[in-house]
């Protein structure tokens, strides 16, 4: 006798009509009851009501969303889009944090999307997504090399897209990152330092604007206190190795020796010009006070000695989210950008 294992079948979706069946209703009266359409205004239809959710319970029915969604011509689904490629694919985590607590307070579902980089904007590939997945809007986050060239396609799309962490005039919400220069500036004043720096890497082509304004904000900030504000070195367009990194930390000490406090881009700048000051001599934080801009606190997730300006990624999320939503309430498109203040730093 030969024994063949079959697959074991998986049970069927309870039905509307099933629920309706075993209470012995019509199918349009479960529906109103379990959408919360039913009016419960006697105590007899009440009861009716309490019953008919039970059953349901009982019988593990659940609601088909795509049948809802299809009925109300919505998905409650938004799709966040970003770039897949290692070495080019970073978005801010805590950014779709945001997104997804935003979304979940709506009821909302979130899908995410990587596409490879030489296919960003590839006919063959991104009306794929737009025309295949059932979403209501985009959200976009994409490096600046990707922007220029893909800006325009998205825009033609029917499907309304915000952007997220890029400065336009339109439907784009990211950090204002001139006040976060302003802020830190303020903090290394307010502990008694005159002779302050900015420090940043060297940039890929296009410079993200995040470089371009906390460089402003640090340098509007120290001209306002008569300080100056000449230790930094300029901003270049080309993409380091990690020993061009360091160097470049090297480079920025012996251009500014008399600095006593540095504004550092990112995490990653901290770390650099940590080992550089340290080779010298110049110990973090009693010689040299740091602080650095990053989506977590420095310390406590780096274990460096500086101190941490929070990106409001969280926040910036959140908000691409209400804008989403208001473009699809009220069809305007033109809806103005939204830059999300800095809070103070964080030891």
């Amino acid at each position: 006798m030969i024994y063949v294992n079959l697959p074991k079948q998986r049970p069927q979706p309870i039905t509307l009509e099933e629920v309706a069946t075993r209470a012995g209703v019509s199918a349009g009266t479960v529906s109103r009851v379990l959408n919360g359409k039913n009016k419960e205004n006697r105590p007899a239809i009440a009861k009716r009501s309490e019953k008919i959710r039970q059953i349901a319970l009982d019988l593990g029915y659940r609601p088909n969303a795509a049948a809802r969604s299809m009925l109300r011509g919505a998905f409650r689904t938004a799709a966040f889009v970003t770039c897949g490629d290692p070495g080019i694919d970073w978005y801010p985590i805590t950014g779709l944090n945001g997104i997804h607590a935003a979304l979940t307070e709506l009821d909302w579902r979130l899908i995410y999307n990587e596409m490879p980089a030489s296919q960003i904007g590839d006919p063959d590939i991104v009306p794929q997504l737009l025309r295949e997945t059932a979403v209501d809007g985009l959200i976009v986050n994409l490096l600046p090399y990707f922007v220029e060239e893909t800006v325009d396609y998205f825009e033609a799309q029917p499907l309304p897209c915000v952007w997220l962490n890029i400065k336009r005039e339109v439907r784009s919400v990211y950090p204002d990152e001139r006040t976060g220069g302003e802020i830190a500036v303020e903090s290394l004043t307010r502990s008694g330092h005159k002779r302050i720096g900015f420090f940043s890497r060297s940039f890929g082509n296009p410079i993200h604007y995040s470089s371009i304004d906390r460089l402003g904000g640090f340098q509007q900030a120290i001209k306002l206190r008569d300080l100056s504000s000449h230790r930094h070195l300029p901003l270049q367009s080309a993409r380091p190795d990690r020993g061009a990194f360091q160097q470049r930390a090297e480079q920025f000490l012996s251009s500014f020796p008399d600095v006593d406090s540095v504004i550092c881009y990112e995490s990653a700048e901290v770390s650099s010009l940590t080992v550089a000051a340290e080779r010298i001599g110049r110990r973090v934080p009693d010689v040299l006070e740091i602080i650095g801009f990053s989506e977590r606190n420095i310390h406590d997730t780096f274990g460096m000695n500086a101190k941490s300006l929070i990106i409001p990624f969280h926040e910036t999320g959140r908000q691409a989210v209400n804008m989403l939503q208001r473009i699809l309430e009220t069809g305007n498109r033109d809806a103005s950008s939204i830059a999300i203040p800095y809070s103070l730093l964080e030891d």
